[in-house]
């Protein structure tokens, strides 16, 4: 894994997604960017607001994208995103 939180220009960060396998973001603008680009990808979210941010239709459903959503951030664990990684491969 690659952290590049904060490095990337917009245009560096669609190339990045577009040349990745996967992504996983705790933040709806990259999330978005993989489901536009028919990346695969996992949303890492508290359940604040569901589908006000990502992505939208709400009611659409993306076979490559997952989002993982709790009431705390800190209620995820690594199993569950590993699970979801899981999924995809």
């Amino acid at each position: 894994s690659i952290n590049l939180c904060g490095k990337l220009s917009l245009e560096k960060l669609i190339n990045v997604i577009n040349n990745s396998c996967l992504c996983i973001s705790n933040d709806s603008g990259p999330a978005n960017i993989a489901v536009s680009l028919n990346k695969k990808s996992i949303c890492i979210k508290n359940n604040f607001g569901d589908y006000r941010f990502f992505p939208l239709p709400k009611d659409a459903h993306y076979k490559n994208h997952l989002t993982i959503s709790m009431s705390k951030l800190n209620e995820i664990t690594v199993e569950m995103v590993e699970e979801g990684v899981k999924n995809f491969f």
